[in-house]
């Protein structure tokens, strides 16, 4: 025979033998570990990161020159989900300026009947699902003809953070 023909053939027998393997009539296998009750299970996390917001409920402190000089207040919130860092600053080191003329300020910031300091105060405690109030107090002495007529200001600043 020749060399084709022997190929053929042999191509055309191991074909039809593996076809006959393969075409049992036999149940693929059972998964293993598993019987009548099979039961598994996928885990599902969320990671929540620190997050805080910020209320300022009192955008402006208007100040009067009066007789024994004059204390208004201020107020604002903080809500977080975890123990925060509060940083309070001025702009003017706690002074009400128009160019070169400054006028002090005594400013008391308070959490309930806490004093919070001007700085890095670590540790606040966070209100889970609601907000800490935080009162601002600032002071001003009677200036009267002691200081040139004009707007005096300062800015007071608040940094929440983790």
């Amino acid at each position: 025979m020749n060399k084709m023909t022997q190929a053929t053939l042999a191509a055309l027998v191991l074909g039809a033998s593996s076809t006959a393997v393969f075409a049992t009539n036999s149940p693929p296998p059972a998964p293993q570990g598993c019987s009548v009750d099979c039961e598994g299970k996928i885990d599902i996390e969320l990671k929540v990161d620190p997050h805080c917001e910020l209320k300022v409920e009192t955008p402006k402190i208007l100040l009067e020159d009066k007789a024994g000089g004059d204390t208004k207040n201020g107020t604002f919130k903080v809500g977080a989900n975890a123990v925060y860092k509060i940083e309070l600053s001025t702009a003017n080191g706690s002074n009400l300026k128009m160019g070169s003329n400054t006028i002090p300020l005594t400013i008391k910031t308070t959490r309930g009947g806490t004093v919070i300091p001007m700085g890095v105060t670590p540790n606040q405690p966070y209100t889970s699902g609601g907000w800490t109030a935080y009162n601002v107090e600032v002071k001003s002495p009677e200036v009267g003809v002691s200081k040139p007529v004009g707007t005096y200001t300062e800015q007071y600043r608040i940094r929440v953070f983790f």
